[in-house]
């Protein structure tokens, strides 16, 4: 995902079928911005679950969340307000520093926002509802938070959704895809789109080529060459750079201007099927997954609200809805299973982690490895 993204999987989804299931329901109050007040939680203080839930019902003041529309679910405490700012791409909990109390974003960029001091630790003891969280290798680590959530041994995130980024193809025209090379044969030249999400297609690149290793997201100036110019082929190949992918995938599919593209996810075989267009989507040689991640904004204080906010977002009945509304994976284990019985994509979540592990995107400064700077300038330079 990269700054030129204007519309997420969730906003995309929102506008196109599942209206609702993103508004916060009850007795919170959706506002434009505003200030946080509230009982103060340290990380340090050990809290017992039932002295946690009685904080949390009694938690009272206003929580200023920096997410994309459509990201926040369930019913928080009647004391509670929350007040969404508008998030437009994976740079603003940077950018926007010291302006909320929550935020969102994908955990492998979480090295990077502790680097700039954007997050606060947090206190798991004040998440209840984390004891229902999956507990799948290589999403979660031994506390379950996300992976790239906890560093050093104190965690900073817990999770929203997660998926792997796929190939999707139309079915009927195109054949199954195991492989990104697969894309530049003649079956599929001039005929697939590339979303111009940055980090996400040229890690897919990287990946697929075998460089980088487990750390695709890290290379140096020589492997970060051969990737671009791997991926120069197949923009020439494509139908071209598409901008807001998730909004126009389904859109191009249907008009027949498509018949695969990359990357993307499997909530467009979603969508796509509502319009009657059959689509597939295949995890490749090339795939890695991502966990969109709730985190404490070092502008607040993680209070008592923050947490009760955070919270009821990893419930069952919300995370349920968040998983079968977008097709995307969930952390609440009884949510995930539900989610599993009804889409077959998601019957399996470990194995679709083995397949596409969840990988740590570019550094911000580094002295070694090529920087997320210059990854979006090359990009910008491809899509000219």
């Amino acid at each position: 995902m990269t700054e030129t993204m204007r519309m997420t999987r969730l906003q995309l989804l929102k506008r196109t079928g599942v209206a609702g299931l993103g508004l916060v329901a009850g007795g919170a109050l959706l506002e434009a911005c505003g200030g946080s007040s509230s009982t103060s939680a340290t990380t340090a203080e050990a809290v017992s679950h039932a002295e946690a839930m009685r904080r949390l019902a009694n938690a009272t003041g206003t929580v200023n969340v920096l997410c994309y529309e459509g990201q926040i679910f369930g019913t928080p405490p009647k004391g509670v307000t929350i007040k969404q700012q508008p998030m437009a791409a994976v740079e603003d909990p940077i950018n926007k520093k010291g302006t909320y109390d929550v935020s969102a974003n994908i955990s492998a960029l979480f090295p990077q926002q502790l680097q700039a001091g954007v997050m606060l630790p947090m206190n798991l003891d004040l998440l209840p509802a984390l004891d229902e969280t999956v507990s799948y290798s290589g999403l979660v680590n031994s506390n379950k938070t996300p992976i790239f959530a906890t560093i050093d041994g104190t965690p900073y995130g817990i999770g929203v959704g997660w998926s792997p980024f796929v190939v999707s193809y139309l079915k009927g025209v195109g054949r199954p895809i195991e492989n990104l090379e697969e894309l530049l044969e003649p079956e599929y030249r001039g005929k697939f789109g590339i979303g111009d999400e940055a980090a996400s297609a040229i890690m897919m690149v990287a990946i697929g080529m075998g460089i980088g290793g487990d750390r695709p997201g890290y290379l140096t100036q020589s492997e970060f060459e051969k990737v671009i110019a791997k991926l120069e082929e197949y923009v020439d190949a494509s139908k071209g750079i598409i901008t807001n992918p998730y909004a126009e995938y389904p859109s191009q599919y249907a008009r027949g201007e498509i018949s695969a593209a990359f990357p993307d996810y499997n909530g467009t075989v979603v969508t796509a099927g509502k319009s009657g267009v059959k689509l597939g989507s295949s995890v490749v040689k090339g795939s890695f997954s991502y966990a969109e991640t709730w985190f404490l904004g070092s502008g607040g204080q993680g209070t008592d609200a923050d947490y009760a906010m955070l919270n009821m977002t990893i419930e069952e009945q919300p995370q349920y809805e968040i998983g079968s509304g977008f097709s995307v994976g969930v952390f609440n284990k009884k949510a995930m299973e539900k989610v599993g019985a009804q889409n077959s994509f998601w019957r399996d979540p470990e194995a679709l982690l083995s397949k596409a592990p969840m990988r740590e995107e570019p550094p911000l400064v580094s002295d070694k490895y090529v920087t997320y700077a210059e990854w979006s300038k090359r990009w910008q330079e491809l899509k000219v």
